[in-house]
């Protein structure tokens, strides 16, 4: 069973052939581009999300041991690769973790799992929009002063919707779900 991790918002879980597994203690309330199998067992009970990072993994780490460890776990991960037919798990939940300051616990997640079972549990890697962002950047200012020197209203060659998008591609402004 290869297992990977991953936000729900990654534009490329859609087109992976892994099976898409919530973790988290909520769901998306946004429309998924997939269909998610809930494991409800590898979320943090609420109290936790409140503690700084330190303290957060090892009462995280000692939960997973009492749910029942490695072998609970490879059990509900078949079960959930059975129903979807997959041989691939993305296990899925909010956090941003390119964002510095950042942890998530799909990741100390990952290092249990590895330190247990020798099994690497990786990131999906995200594209990057960063680019995309600059060109829609550019684009609007070309756009407002195209629409200037012709005479257009302000109002009609305003960029700020664009760059509105743009700060989202560059993670400068993404909403934060709420648990």
């Amino acid at each position: 069973m290869i297992l990977y991790t991953a936000r729900y918002q990654n534009s490329t879980l859609a087109a992976h052939p892994a099976g898409k597994v919530q973790m988290s203690l909520g769901a998306p309330k946004f429309r998924l581009a997939y269909d998610i199998h809930q494991l409800l067992d590898l979320a943090p009970a609420g109290w936790m999300l409140t503690k700084p990072e330190a303290e957060f993994s090892d009462l995280y780490v000692k939960l997973l041991e009492r749910r029942g460890g490695v072998p609970f776990f490879g059990e509900r991960f078949a079960e959930v690769a059975r129903t979807a037919g997959v041989d691939q798990l993305a296990l899925l939940c909010f956090e941003d973790i390119r964002k510095p300051g950042l942890f998530c616990h799909r990741r100390i997640f990952a290092r249990w799992w590895e330190q247990r079972t020798g099994d690497t549990v990786e990131e999906l890697p995200e594209k990057d929009l960063s680019k995309l962002a600059d060109s829609i950047t550019e684009a609007a200012a070309r756009l407002a002063a195209d629409a200037e020197r012709q005479g257009f209203p302000r109002a009609m060659s305003d960029p700020s919707v664009l760059s509105k998008i743009a700060g989202i591609l560059r993670l400068d402004e993404v909403p934060r779900p709420t648990l």
